[in-house]
């Protein structure tokens, strides 16, 4: 999480590192004022899916108002989003390195063994698409909340949520 938490702490920005059993030591050490550790028992879904539940345990009964969710393994912060974002009514989604989904050698060999398993045919014009990252996403709470809440309904197959937020 160095890149992540160096980044964050350089900038001056608050976040919140989700986990599952970092130790106590580790914790101390790198919890400040602005970047805490929440720990998150995951029930039987994969990490995948806990990691959204973590997130709208997390933000549904939050003071946050505006936020951005990321991998800390493999981001760097360079500005404030908070700063350049200012549009209260707009989800906003990462990108990768790669602009299209055929400049990533990683998302082709997954497309790759997903069409192989699957037998599923695919489009070539998806190499042509634009790359987005799940692994990236912000705004307001209030945006993103119920894409997360959307988000959970679909993997865990339309269980049921609701929220009352301000």
């Amino acid at each position: 999480i160095a890149p992540w938490y160096n980044s964050l702490t350089k900038i001056g920005l608050n976040g919140i590192i989700v986990h599952d059993g970092l130790t106590d030591e580790f914790i101390a050490q790198y919890e400040t004022d602005r970047i805490i550790f929440v720990k998150y028992s995951p029930g039987g879904y994969s990490i995948f899916e806990e990691r959204w539940m973590a997130y709208y345990l997390i933000l549904s009964n939050s003071p946050i108002k505006n936020l951005f969710i990321t991998d800390a393994n493999d981001v760097t912060i360079n500005f404030n989003p908070f700063e350049r974002h200012k549009n209260n009514r707009q989800l906003l989604v990462g990108r990768d390195l790669a602009n299209r989904v055929g400049d990533s050698q990683w998302i082709l060999d997954e497309m790759n063994t997903f069409i192989k398993e699957s037998n599923y045919d695919v489009n070539p014009i998806i190499l042509h698409q634009n790359l987005f990252n799940a692994g990236l996403i912000g705004g307001s709470t209030e945006i993103v909340l119920p894409i997360i809440i959307r988000i959970i309904k679909e993997l865990v197959y339309n269980l049921v949520i609701d929220v009352i937020y301000y």
